[in-house]
């Protein structure tokens, strides 16, 4: 009897024990999810004395020191679990760590074990939707207007670039012609939704962190050079637009760096004022550049245009038409992400003047100008 009342003790003080953990637990993971790290972290490290090789408090004193962007305790944290359960993958997440303390040589380590990442990201998930069309009825009516593109392609006259994404496709369909035009029925009707969901799978799998150590690289480069990173900023924030708060202090940074050149300095004599004009271009091409990744439009487009003023008002190498065409359409394109229809119709006006009517590059921005009055109807 007196055991029967021993075991009954003890398991009454376990389950006390057992409750009042798990009530320590919810009041750190609520204070969590309204914001109080700080004090949350007192508590975690607390627990973590009483129980070491606790994963689960170590997981969540991880995010804590991530929510407050403590890197270094990130890391700290990540290396103690992998001591425990060196199952555990963290990569990603490392990356990220190591490139916002600039170790970049650390982050590339990780990453390169991840070669073609993005390329593996999309060939899984056309897979997998491949798998999910297969079983869908798609009536042959709507397949009439549908080319098998890449049944008809001849390899042979591909260079590197678009081989690989023929290669791709190829597997992916198999050779079956109807597949394939069922692949980009379905894919364009359920455009949008598909974005959506690709870019969540994106998500779920990292990626904006594996672009992260590419643009904070360049970023962090002792010669850095931004004008190439447009695109992938471009994809990293279309998964993740906080990551804007990672990279916004070091591309400003980056461009306030820059120096203007001074046409008095006295490395541009008389026979090397060519040298001046290209400096000044390359100055505020860059900081356009710079200030569209952080989506500073206004600041972007008064670049732009001192970029076009100089390029315009080089003489002695006067642009040809194919440079003044894509800088006026960047131009255009500042404006058109500012819903600046008016300025586009006087900005067009005004270049459209620098040409004869039959020049293509008059035709494309009076194209340009009779698109904006459409939209200020």
């Amino acid at each position: 009897m007196k055991i029967f009342k021993l075991t009954v003790i003890v398991i009454i003080l376990l389950l006390s024990l057992i409750g009042c953990e798990s009530r320590k637990h919810k009041q750190i993971k609520a204070m969590m999810e309204v914001g109080e790290y700080a004090p949350a972290m007192v508590l975690l490290n607390a627990e973590l004395l009483e129980d070491v090789k606790n994963v689960e408090l170590r997981e969540m004193l991880i995010i804590c020191y991530e929510k407050q962007e403590l890197w270094a305790g990130v890391i700290k944290q990540i290396e103690v679990i992998n001591n425990i359960e060196p199952e555990k993958n963290y990569d990603f997440l490392l990356m990220r760590a190591y490139s916002l303390l600039n170790q970049i040589d650390e982050a590339k380590i990780i990453k390169n074990k991840y070669p073609n990442y993005h390329s593996s990201l999309i060939s899984k998930y056309d897979k997998n939707l491949v798998e999910i069309i297969k079983k869908i009825k798609i009536p042959s009516d709507s397949l009439r207007d549908i080319d098998c593109l890449y049944s008809i392609i001849n390899p042979d006259t591909l260079d590197e670039f678009w081989k690989y994404i023929y290669d791709s496709k190829i597997k992916l369909f198999n050779g079956d012609s109807l597949l394939e035009k069922n692949f980009f029925y379905y894919t364009k009707k359920n455009e949008s939704v598909l974005n959506e969901e690709k870019l969540q799978y994106y998500k779920e799998n990292h990626l904006q962190d594996w672009y992260l150590v590419g643009i904070m690289s360049e970023v962090c480069d002792d010669s850095p050079n931004i004008t190439y990173l447009e695109d992938d900023v471009k994809e990293m924030l279309q998964i993740d637009s906080t990551y804007i708060d990672y990279i916004y202090e070091p591309i400003m940074t980056y461009a306030n760096s820059l120096i203007k050149p001074n046409i008095y300095d006295k490395k541009y004599g008389h026979y090397t004022y060519f040298l001046f004009y290209n400096e000044i271009v390359d100055y505020y091409k860059k900081r356009s550049v710079a200030f569209k990744i952080l989506r500073l439009f206004k600041k972007s487009l008064d670049a732009k245009g001192s970029e076009i003023y100089w390029t315009e008002f080089n003489d002695e190498n006067p642009p040809d038409d194919v440079s003044l065409y894509f800088l006026y359409g960047d131009y255009i394109d500042f404006l058109k992400e500012m819903n600046d229809y008016k300025h586009i119709v006087s900005f067009a006006e005004l270049k459209m003047k620098k040409f004869n009517k039959s020049n293509w590059v008059y035709e494309s921005l009076k194209l340009e100008k009779n698109k904006a009055l459409e939209k200020l109807k």
